[in-house]
């Protein structure tokens, strides 16, 4: 059993590093592509300024929602902290902070290359669907990669730390879920303040 579970956290952190290389030479290849016309520019701007308020706006929200969380957690889980069993409250506790910023990383490294990609892929359809496409596509990958790199780099990480105990059942799905929301969440409403921002 210890051997699978050796190989598990081998290959979870290997892959987890591969989506991480692979996201940031996305994010270089975007950046890499040409975006000339004047038109495009100012508009991929306006996008760019709407999706980093919408950012602002929902962090600050959230920053205060998972504040609450994470005390409701030290308090409450695995069980009371007056039961005795201080350490694992805390360790649940830090688990779940530490997936907020790994959502947050993922969220705002997403959003930003997101925000680049969209006036180059404009920009590709003079040339062609393909390029566009590929560039829209390449652009929007970057996010489920670090999505799924932090959540898989978090669980492994956390059920390492606490094999045979309990708490682990608990704590790494509070970091998986974590990264989950709020990335789903700053992916599909950015796009509203975006709008806002351009023809509000």
């Amino acid at each position: 059993m210890e051997q699978y579970l050796t190989l598990f956290y081998g290959l979870s952190f290997l892959i987890a590093i591969i989506a991480f290389a692979y996201a940031g030479y996305l994010y270089l290849w975007v950046k890499r592509q040409p975006i000339s016309n004047k038109k495009i520019i100012e508009v991929a701007g306006l996008i760019k300024d709407g999706a980093n308020t919408f950012m602002t706006r929902e962090y600050k929200i959230l920053a205060v929602f998972a504040a609450i969380i994470a005390v409701l957690i030290l308090l409450f889980l695995p069980s009371p902290i007056w039961s005795g069993e201080v350490m694992k409250n805390i360790g649940m506790a830090i688990s779940y902070i530490a997936g907020t910023v790994l959502s947050a990383i993922a969220g705002k490294i997403g959003i930003l290359v997101a925000s680049l990609s969209n006036g180059r892929a404009a920009e590709g359809t003079q040339k062609g669907i393909k390029p566009a496409f590929l560039i829209g596509f390449r652009g929007g990958a970057v996010m489920g990669l670090l999505v799924v790199g932090c959540s898989l780099f978090g669980v492994a990480a956390v059920i390492g730390d606490t094999v045979g105990d309990p708490f682990k059942d608990t704590a790494g799905p509070s970091i998986n879920t974590q990264i989950t929301v709020v990335s789903l969440v700053a992916s599909l409403l950015s796009a509203v303040f975006a709008a806002f921002s351009i023809f509000g």
